[in-house]
């Protein structure tokens, strides 16, 4: 120690002036003037320290509310400058040294009794500790007294003696495996101490779950978060994950999105794949669950564990780079007692409030079509009998033609301009949802055994007319202990979940009407007449009296009606999952454990669909086939229904064994908890589908057709084509072995050191060893700083930081090191068997990787009234799969490589605020925070065309240097005073050049920002009275853009695609001044309305503030002679209610491209007996 060098001297001098602070009783806690230079790294953490404690008097707690506002605002500058004098810190090239160095002088300064230790008074207390189940002595246990410093451990008889410095006063005693206890002392008494031994050690501390093994949170290194129940049911939703959403800072759920599942929608932190998956790895009760997460009943979890960063995630190896949810199931109890609970609940939802999209009136658009009329614009339509055309444009040519008068003419347009074919849609497609949920759950056991057992059943009646859905689950939980040293486990998971619906050529939502070449529904569309009577509709792929006409009038009549479509077709798709489980633990001496655990699960899939013959899909899909002469008719699509069925098959078997190490030295000074282990996975994922013609649900026939000839469309007037067969085969097998070791180290109950390592070898992997062995490892560190002898800051009762750093993995099973082909049936021309090649041989093929540094803080203060985690990251995903440039000779000029590299940073913030405690009112808050930002270091993939960029960004839009997720814009200059023309901004004048916009590089492109909130939370304040409670979560998103839908006229044009900017269009001259919307210019110019599409004036920030829910509960005991006890609950769910926005424009930035989710009502009750 006589070496260390000037820096370290100084460094040490600080912390031990530091720590001499609460000696300085005549400076009365004045603040303290900082002398010290700023040339060392860690200068500025110290000097946040001693000011924090300087202006902060030692008082238990505020005694009005300038003295809360104070310590809060002193609470938050000590943790944010913690975070961020650690995070520039370790920007130093001597930072990491320093910390080493810093752990390590702790360290010594530890083993050196302090003079108010009490281990030089002349006071003592003595005794003996022993188990209160069998008497027998306890070695090893902490004992310690409240307010002192000094410890001690009993030894193996259980006898103990430790010195204090009071004659009275409270003594601690803990061990692991039995409940901690606290008894008044006397000194020079002699104590008998009896300790209670617990089920679990486990039960008694706050722990995380790996998945592997579970870990007391006040040892961990990494980054958890921890989801009890009680929080995931403030949410009533049937699916686990979507009752997560609100709960963690790491959380973002992608709404803009249409037709992705609650576990698509889910994302945890920043973005390290391109082509992979998204979502994150989902652990059911220490294994991957690759079933469908709807089949999880969610009164059957228990908790759920979010592993965030390397420390935490990489344990699971090449599939944890996206983030792991852990979910443990409830299990049964040891105290010989048999519970029941039961829960029931109704849920309403409201119809979908379709006016939230923007379209056109009837009278706008009945205005559109004159000025196309005028300019010739439907007289090729007209003549083209096969083709849809609207009735107004019917009108129009009858009123040319004389056939009607201008007042028979203006008498239906005024008519038709009050219809809304959304009117319909709300009082004959859609209706408020009905879900009811029941599930009961009955525990118990003993010494010897536990169980647990449940079932739920759900039955929903979706919004939308034929739809909905059935659940059936089944659990079984089973563990006995034979032995003292032995525990089998058994569980067994069944589950069903089928949804119903319209069938896929059937659809019946709004917007989903088909009337060909394209285009949608015009508003002023009828779909029942004023008796209620569906009407058979003109407007479908070919003209409804066009097809009359044809072939004598023999063809199927192809009549489109809503009534039909609703009693013609239906779609199924059900999923079984089936989940066994096999486990056996072995405490093989006092310290280590043996654990052989075994899980198999089935899931099968089965889709249906049936199109009617009544259906207009059907019968439009014959005539398509259908050959006439004069005389004769051949139908080479027979008469009868059409039904698809597709099978899908999952049989995974998993292997894993391994060795716990958990152990104590040197009386509980030194702890290490250790694993270490191997595991083999076996997967095969089949799919096979096939289409049937002429089918019959009853007798379940059908007729064989010719699937290999090129058959003329409509006797040829729509050209020729085969007829689909529908036949699918898919075969997925995936193996993994991997090897794997996790440790723990624990000094003085202070300082933690974690470290893990993985290799994972697959079947997908390149064929070198480094490619396909993956080694992925990670390192830890923490500081519980209020367990130092130096600190005396009592109302800042706990403050702990944390480190790591580590890679974690993510494995792409889309592609393989080995060529892959696709064959796609037969060849129209050549009635040949052909195929494709998908991906050519890639040997260097390998995981995608992902680099995470993460530093957090713990925090609790006033008595834990004020508590928190503040986490900052750093994701580093190399080899990110994505496509690249290869040499042209190969006979590719682009292949899926290992060649992207994307980078990202965050902060998290999840703080809990107890305002107010009374006697029966409180109120408490959580303040749930998210800064994240993903950045593209390496895509070469790069397109020539600036329009290749200008997507929603709703998914990865990779330029090197930007975000991830950043949105693009042609600049806009306005619009052209004299037409009404946009302009834009090229090369420093204002240009209409549109097509050398469009073909310009990505570099003449305005970036507009990121399309993800680089700011988002959540805020919910919970208020108790007695045993009522009302709660509100209040979501925020800040600092983020999207493209609001706006006009784009040869869209609106040939493809029917709507929007109310067309009534705020440029008219005349001087309009320009008040509106960006284009003129309505015939002949039509589709690159003009892209630019204007595409430009920044439709970009717009979508900031916003809104409540996200609302939950009552009321809370009950006694009922039944006091054996019953329970909660009644009200959720109001979905409610997006927006309290601000920045936009000044009628659009929801979480909603802008698709319909709002109804909102949802919920009652129900639990019961526990």
């Amino acid at each position: 120690m006589k070496h260390r060098s000037k820096w370290m001297s100084a460094l040490l001098d600080k912390v031990a002036y530091l720590a001499a602070i609460k000696d300085a009783a005549n400076n009365n806690f004045k603040k303290i003037p900082f002398t010290w230079g700023k040339k060392h790294p860690f200068d500025c953490l110290v000097y946040s320290l001693r000011q924090m404690i300087s202006a902060c008097p030692p008082v238990s707690m505020p005694k009005s509310v300038k003295g809360m506002i104070q310590f809060l605002l002193n609470l938050y500058f000590l943790v944010f400058n913690v975070i961020i004098c650690l995070s520039k810190a370790l920007k130093n090239k001597q930072a990491l040294f320093m910390l080493a160095c810093l752990f390590h002088m702790f360290s010594l300064s530890a083993q050196t009794p302090r003079k108010d230790s009490g281990a030089e008074g002349l006071l003592s207390i003595s005794g003996t500790v022993v188990s209160s189940s069998d008497g027998k002595p306890i070695q090893g246990v902490s004992i310690q007294v409240q307010g002192e410093k000094g410890r001690a451990s009993s030894k193996n008889d259980g006898s103990f003696t430790l010195h204090v410095s009071n004659p009275k006063g409270t003594v601690e005693f803990s061990h692991m495996g039995f409940r901690r206890l606290e008894l008044p002392y006397v000194a020079g008494v002699s104590l008998q101490v009896k300790l209670i031994p617990i089920e679990n050690q486990l039960d008694e501390v706050e722990v995380v779950s790996t998945g592997y093994q579970k870990i007391p949170k006040e040892r961990a290194t990494g980054s958890f978060e921890v989801i009890g129940k009680q929080q995931l049911n403030i949410s009533k939703s049937t699916n686990i994950i979507n009752r997560l959403e609100g709960l963690s800072p790491a959380l973002r759920f992608e709404k803009r999105v249409e037709g992705l599942s609650p576990l698509q929608q889910l994302s945890v932190r920043t973005t390290s794949t391109y082509y992979g998956y998204y979502n994150p790895l989902v652990i059911l009760d220490n294994f991957p669950y690759e079933g469908d997460i709807a089949n999880i009943n969610p009164t059957d979890i228990e908790s759920v564990t979010i592993l965030k960063d390397a420390a935490a995630a990489s344990i699971w190896g090449t599939r944890a780079g996206n983030g792991v949810i852990v979910l443990t199931s409830k299990r049964g109890t040891k105290d010989g007692k048999l519970k029941l609970s039961v829960q029931i609940a109704s849920q309403l939802g409201e119809k979908p409030d379709i006016y939230k999209k923007p379209y056109m009136s009837s009278s706008s658009f009945m205005e559109m079509e004159e000025l196309l009329f005028k300019n010739k614009f439907f007289d090729w339509q007209i003549t083209s009998l096969d083709r849809s055309i609207t009735p107004m444009v019917v009108l129009m040519d009858k009123l040319r033609k004389g056939e009607i008068d201008q007042v028979t003419y203006d008498r239906q347009k005024a008519e038709w301009s009050k219809q809304d074919v959304r009117k319909d849609y709300l009082k004959y497609i859609y209706r408020n949802s009905y879900n009811q949920q029941y599930a009961t759950n009955i525990t118990g056991g003993g010494a010897n055994y536990d169980f647990q057992a449940s079932v739920g059943y759900d039955k929903n009646r979706n919004n939308i007319q034929n739809g909905g859905l059935e659940r059936v689950t089944a659990r079984l939980v089973t563990n006995i202990r034979p032995v003292k040293q032995l525990e089998i486990g058994m569980q067994l998971m069944y589950g069903n979940y089928a949804i119903k619906g319209m069938g896929t050529d059937s659809q019946l939502s709004f917007g989903s009407l088909y009337s060909g070449a394209g285009r949608s529904f015009y508003p002023y569309l009828r779909l029942v007449d004023d008796d209620g009577k569906a009407i058979d509709l003109e407007t479908v792929t070919i003209r409804k009296s066009y097809i009359d006409t044809l072939a004598g009038g023999r063809l199927m009549p192809a009549h489109y009606n809503i009534f039909n479509e609703i009693a013609s077709s239906e779609n199924k798709n059900s999923t079984e999952d089936v989940t066994l489980n096999l486990s056996a633990n072995w405490k093989l001496t006092p310290f280590i454990s043996a654990n052989i655990a075994y899980q198999f699960q089935k899931s099968a899939n089965k889709i249906t669909n049936w199109q009617g013959i009544d259906s207009y899909f059907t019968q439009h899909y014959i005539n398509m086939f259908t050959q006439w002469t004069p005389t004769t008719i051949t139908r080479n699509v027979p008469i009868g229904d059409i039904f698809y069925q597709n099978n899908g098959i999952i049989n995974s078997h998993y292997l894993r064994g391994n060795l716990a190490w958990d152990q104590s030295f040197d009386r509980d000074r030194h702890k290490i908890n250790a694993i270490v282990g191997a595991e083999m996975k076996d997967l095969n994922n089949r799919m096979d589908g096939h289409n049937l013609y002429g089918y019959d649900r009853n007798t379940l026939s059908y007729a064989r057709v010719n699937y290999l000839t090129n058959f003329p469309l409509l006797n040829g007037i729509m050209g020729s084509g085969q007829i689909i067969d529908g036949v699918k085969f898919d075969e997925l097998n995936q193996r993994f072995t991997s090897f794997f070791g996790n440790a723990t180290y624990t000094f003085l109950d202070r300082y933690f050191l974690s470290g893990s390592i993985r290799r994972d070898a697959s079947n997908l992997f390149g064929v070198s060893t480094n490619n396909r062995w993956q080694p992925l490892w990670s390192a830890g560190l923490a500081w519980d700083i209020t367990k130092e002898s130096f600190y005396h800051f009592d109302a800042l009762s706990r403050l702990k930081i944390r480190g790591t750093y580590g890679y974690n993995g993510n494995a792409n099973n889309s592609y393989s090191a080995n060529p892959i082909m696709e064959y796609s049936g037969t060849h129209s021309i050549t009635s040949y068997t052909y195929a494709y090649m998908v991906n050519p041989s890639n040997p260097d093929y390998r995981s995608e990787k992902v680099g995470v540094f993460n530093l957090g803080l713990d925090f609790a203060a006033l008595g834990n009234r004020i508590s928190g985690t503040v986490d900052f990251y750093k994701k580093d995903g190399r080899d990110i799969v994505a496509r690249g440039m290869v040499d042209p000779t190969t006979g590719f000029d682009s292949q899926i490589l290992n060649v992207a590299h994307f980078a990202g940073r965050g902060i998290e913030a999840n703080l809990q605020t107890l305002n107010i405690k009374g006697n029966k009112f409180s109120w408490i808050s959580n303040l749930i925070f998210n800064y994240q930002r993903n950045i593209t270091k390496k895509y070469n993939y790069r397109p020539a065309r600036a329009d290749s960029y200008l997507d929603a960004a709703t998914s990865p839009n990779p330029v090197e240097g930007r975000d991830l997720y950043g949105l693009y814009a042609y600049p806009f200059a306005g619009l052209d005073p004299q037409t009404g023309e946009p302009l834009g901004w090229m090369n420093g004048e204002k240009s209409k050049e549109y097509t050398k916009f469009a073909s310009s590089p990505v570099e003449t492109l305005k970036f507009m920002g990121s399309t993800i909130p680089l700011y988002s939370g959540f805020v919910r304040n919970t208020f108790n009275y007695g045993p009522w409670s009302l709660s509100t979560n209040i979501q925020y998103k800040f600092k983020f853009v999207f493209r609001r839908p706006t006009i784009n006229y040869s869209a609106l044009a040939n493809y029917w695609t709507m929007h109310e900017d067309f009534d705020n269009r440029w008219r005349q001259p001087g309009d320009e001044l008040n509106t960006n919307v284009p003129a309505f210019i015939y002949p039509l110019n589709n690159a003009r309305d892209n630019f204007y599409t595409f430009s920044d004036a439709v970009v717009e920030r979508g900031d916003a503030i809104r409540i996200k829910d609302i939950n009552v509960n009321y809370n009950f005991n006694g009922l039944g002679k006091g054996k019953i006890r329970g909660q009644v609950f009200f959720n109001m769910d979905n409610m997006n209610l927006i309290i601000w926005k920045k936009t000044g424009y009628n659009v929801d930035s979480d909603y802008y491209r698709s319909i709002p989710i109804p909102r949802t009502y919920t009652l129900g009750a639990t019961l526990n007996l």
